[in-house]
């Protein structure tokens, strides 16, 4: 046990603040940890300061992310571990180039790249075709994005955005939600993304907030309508796998496919423009 000296018990209270949150115990905790529970209630209490490697085993078993594993580093005194690179950045290459040959295998259909907080950093020319041709008329993109970043979730949420043409909102919508309040769970101390959950939820009826509803496909078809023009999407969520860098772990990657044939000649019909 690494006794305290000039600790601050900022690790403690770091700790015991993503313990509560997740609902575990201390005795739960330890034995998942492999530490013993003496030795947790100290380093909780700011008696002890814990190695690296107990810190590492305590994260692990509260399935703390990279970003916030940096931060518990930190307040143990110790150097973050996980750097966070610019996603164009010259060490970021391999990763990008392969995000880059994704989207663009995609087309005809559309494909983004997202941050932790659904901000579009990437997307083929099909999903600024497809997906604009069913946005309302005249529609201003500061008042989607008033931070200036275009983000998928207000995108598909908002009532100036894509919402109007999705046919299917009431079966769609509390999908959409719960997906992200999931994420918002996992990620209790994320301030932007708990925003971000709060100003979605603010625009669906208290029905479609933990609601769920069943059809006749495995997957909740996207069905976007607008006159004449209607498809039907679904899509498909990916990650890197085995991140050892916060931008890493943080991506996702949305594939959209077309849930029915007709479906998919509209769609390459939009994206040839």
């Amino acid at each position: 046990m690494a006794e305290s000296a000039g600790n601050d018990g900022a690790f403690g209270r770091l700790l015991r603040s993503w313990r509560r949150e997740r609902g575990v115990s201390q005795l739960a905790l330890a034995l998942d940890a492999g530490v013993s529970q003496r030795h947790l209630s100290f380093v909780e209490s700011g008696r002890a300061r814990p190695g690296r490697a107990v810190v590492q085993r305590l994260c692990d078993a509260l399935q703390v992310p990279l970003r916030e594993r940096n931060q518990f580093l930190l307040a143990a005194g110790f150097a973050p571990e996980f750097p966070e690179r610019e996603i164009c950045a010259p060490e970021f290459a391999p990763v990008f180039d392969a995000l880059q040959s994704m989207l663009a295998q995609q087309e005809p259909f559309p494909a983004v790249v997202v941050d932790r907080h659904w901000n579009v950093l990437l997307a083929n020319r099909a999903s600024e075709r497809v997906f604009g041709a069913f946005l309302p008329e005249n529609v201003d993109p500061s008042e989607l994005f008033p931070d200036g970043r275009r983000n998928a979730m207000r995108f598909a949420c908002h009532p100036r955005g894509l919402r109007p043409a999705i046919g299917n909102w009431s079966e769609l919508a509390p999908l959409l939600f719960g997906r992200l309040a999931a994420e918002a769970r996992a990620n209790p101390f994320d301030r932007r993304l708990q925003a971000l959950c709060d100003e979605i939820r603010g625009w669906l009826p208290a029905a479609a907030v933990g609601a769920r509803s069943g059809g006749e496909l495995p997957v909740a078809p996207l069905h976007l309508v607008l006159g004449t023009l209607e498809v039907r999407l679904f899509s498909a969520i990916a990650s890197i796998g085995t991140p050892l860098d916060v931008t890493a772990q943080e991506l996702r990657i949305e594939l959209f496919f077309a849930a029915d044939a007709a479906s998919a000649g509209r769609v390459r019909q939009l994206s040839a423009g």
